[in-house]
């Protein structure tokens, strides 16, 4: 499936160019929210079906709940993670594999989609805190940076740029294509690069 097509797919977009979004051992401690009952933890088995139910009333419909479990089953969930509170779950990440090539050198990153919280529970900084954690967690794993697809007003605040994704070359450009870098200069190394061989099959 290509990344354009996941990506309407999550978003109910006729065109990627309407696309807006608002929002192991070495797995970390659950890290608090703004609401110190609700806890940032790795998603498990047991939360999946309140997972569906979150992401199904976040948007609205059944279409990224099952992308979401369309990634799960395919094993390209690179970080899953919930906010939670001890009697339910109120917000979901993902973020699935990305390979970004430059000449000879492969480099390990993610894509970040989709995010979601509950309609009762957004405006909180549960979708903030899910970002950051999540952020964290790919850092952690090695990844030199993570690409999104998403609102150009509220990605930069987690240090996305679009002038740090126009040295990727893919299907789609502009402000709402932004990339994050934990490595200062790791996506600007060299001019020329391709994101490919991902679920979201960059190019």
């Amino acid at each position: 499936m290509g990344f354009d097509r996941v990506v309407m797919l999550a978003t109910g977009a006729r065109h990627i160019n309407d696309v807006l979004w608002t929002p192991d051992p070495r797995r970390g401690p659950a890290r608090p929210c703004r609401d110190a009952r609700t806890m940032i933890r790795d998603a498990t088995a047991s939360d999946y079906p309140a997972i569906r139910q979150v992401v199904r009333h976040a948007f609205g419909r059944d279409d990224e709940a099952n992308l979401v479990e369309q990634l799960r089953s395919d094993r390209d969930a690179l970080v899953e993670l919930v906010a939670a509170s001890d009697i339910a779950v109120q917000g979901h990440i993902l973020y699935s594999p990305l390979a970004i090539v430059r000449g000879g050198e492969t480099l390990r990153a993610a894509a970040l989609a989709p995010v979601s919280v509950l309609p009762a529970f957004q405006k909180s900084g549960i979708g903030g805190a899910l970002i950051r954690a999540g952020n964290a967690r790919c850092k952690e794993l090695g990844c030199v940076g993570v690409v999104v697809l998403g609102h150009a007003e509220y990605y930069p605040r987690f240090g996305f740029s679009s002038v740090l994704a126009e040295s990727l070359q893919a299907p789609f450009s502009g402000p709402h294509f932004m990339a994050l870098e934990f490595e200062p200069g790791a996506l600007r190394r060299r001019r020329q690069s391709a994101v490919r061989e991902s679920v979201w099959d960059l190019r």
